[in-house]
C-alpha cells in the first residue's frame, strides 16, 4: 500500500460521522446500567464493535465504511507492529540464538540480559491484550507467547542462580526459546504485505 493510499484511508476515516453510532451505544450504555460516561470512543471501542457484530457477519463486513475502518486500523497498527518485529528481532532472536554459540559464560549472560527488556516488554503487551479479550485470548499464536515468555524467564532464573549454561537442559530450553521465536516471526511477517500470503 503507497503513502498516497495510507493517507486516502486517514482522511477518509476522519470525515465518517459516527454521531448516531456514538448517541445508540451510549444509549445502550444506559440501559444496561452503566454510565454514559464510561463509553470511549477509540480505536479499542471500534474494535470491540466489530466484535461484538460477529466475525461471520458478512453483510456488515461488506459496508464500505466498515472496510474503510478496518483498512484504517490496519494500517494504524501495521506501523507499530513493524516496529516491535525490529525490535524483536535485533534485541531479543539475535542474542538468543548468539548465545547459543558461545563459550563464554560472560558474555551468555551478557545476552541474555539485552534480550530480557524486550521480552518484558513484549509480555507486558500480551497481559494488556489478555485483559481486553479474556480467557480466550490464550490460544493459537499467542500460547506460543506465553509460553516463550515462561521458558526464557526459567533459563534467565538458572542464568541468575549461576548454572552452567552447557549443562544438563539449558541448551535444550534454548533451542525450544529458538523454535518458538521462529513461530512468533512468522506473525510478525503477516505485517509486511510482500511475505503475508506465505503465513
Amino acid at each position: 500500500m503507497g503513502k498516497a493510499e495510507r493517507k486516502g484511508h486517514i482522511v477518509e476515516h476522519a470525515y465518517m460521522d459516527f454521531t448516531k453510532l456514538i448517541v445508540g451505544d451510549k444509549i445502550r450504555a444506559i440501559a444496561q446500567g452503566q454510565s454514559h460516561e464510561e463509553v470511549r470512543f477509540d480505536d479499542i471501542y471500534l474494535s470491540q464493535l466489530l466484535l461484538r457484530s460477529g466475525e461471520h457477519n458478512q453483510t456488515l463486513y461488506q459496508c464500505e465504511s466498515i472496510q474503510k475502518v478496518v483498512d484504517y486500523q490496519w494500517v494504524e497498527a501495521s506501523k507499530m507492529l513493524r516496529i516491535f518485529f525490529f525490535v524483536y528481532v535485533l534485541l531479543y532472536s539475535l542474542p538468543i540464538s548468539a548465545s547459543l554459540f558461545t563459550a563464554d559464560e560472560q558474555a551468555h549472560r551478557r545476552l541474555l540480559y539485552v534480550a530480557a527488556a524486550p521480552a518484558v516488554v513484549l509480555f507486558s503487551i500480551e497481559v494488556i491484550q489478555m485483559r481486553q479479550a479474556g480467557a480466550g485470548y490464550l490460544g493459537g499464536w499467542n500460547s506460543c507467547d506465553f509460553l516463550q515468555f515462561f521458558v526464557f524467564m526459567i533459563i534467565l532464573l538458572l542464568n541468575h542462580l549461576g548454572a552452567d549454561h552447557r549443562s544438563l537442559f539449558i541448551p535444550q530450553l534454548k533451542g525450544l526459546l529458538v523454535i518458538l521465536a521462529l513461530i512468533k516471526l512468522l506473525f510478525f511477517l503477516r505485517v509486511f504485505e510482500a511475505y503475508g500470503i506465505l503465513i
